[in-house]
């Protein structure tokens, strides 16, 4: 349920080469992620909302974060993503979807454009194995 090593120091690197300050991410699970791209906003001097449902999932999320010394940089929230999104302010300089993949087209509808800087990257995992979860029909 959580992001390999190898995705997680993708993240830290995004965060830092994009200099990111304003960080989203759906789909917490038990923190790993956030704790990546959180070790990177300590040096872009950003910070990170985090969304979970799972209460466990955030309650092991929020233990995480705080053991790794990371609280002051990242807000973890629990609740549904779906209503959760829609009340954030943003804008986001940067995205992780890591949620219900058949969710994703939601999420997005909700961030772009208004919640998403221009050039900002929104990136959604797991994508490619889930690609048909995640079709958007424009009208």
């Amino acid at each position: 349920m959580s992001v390999p090593r190898k995705d997680g120091e993708f993240l830290h690197l995004i965060v830092k080469a994009t200099g990111a300050k304003n960080v989203l991410e759906v789909g917490t699970s038990q923190g790993l992620s956030a704790i990546w791209m959180g070790l990177g906003l300590e040096e872009t001097g950003g910070h990170l909302t985090t969304i979970e449902i799972d209460t466990e999932r955030h309650d092991l999320a929020r233990q995480n974060v705080t053991e790794a010394g990371l609280s002051h940089r990242i807000t973890l929230l629990r609740g549904d993503a779906h209503r959760e999104v829609a009340k954030l302010k943003g804008p986001f300089d940067f995205v992780f979807l890591d949620a219900d993949k058949e969710g994703q087209v939601d999420y997005f509808r909700k961030l772009y454009p208004a919640k998403i800087v221009p050039g900002g990257i929104l990136a959604v995992h797991n994508a490619i194995q889930q690609a048909s979860s995640m079709r958007i029909t424009w009208t």
